[in-house]
């Protein structure tokens, strides 16, 4: 698992000592080219850190994630077809 660069980890903790929580966007595309987008809100590090580790667990294409605020949230939505 890749670990958190130190400017995002930085930046997670001042939202943990402002909100108490912070907020992130989520991309992805399987090997199919179907295509999922969202957000998850976290309260602790661990959290996203197995959420990261699972999505390399899981992974069968390009995925992303980036810090947003709760006024910046990726609806969720599936794109594409399964199992056609």
């Amino acid at each position: 698992m890749k670990d958190l660069d130190l400017k995002t980890e930085n930046e997670i903790k001042k939202l943990f000592i402002k909100d108490g929580l912070f907020y992130i966007n989520y991309w992805s595309t399987d090997c199919d080219g179907c295509s999922a987008s969202g957000h998850k809100r976290f309260i602790d590090l661990e959290s996203l850190n197995k959420f990261i580790a699972d999505c390399y667990e899981w992974e069968e294409g390009s995925w992303g994630w980036e810090l947003t605020d709760e006024f910046h949230l990726e609806k969720s939505e599936p794109r594409g077809y399964w199992g056609m």
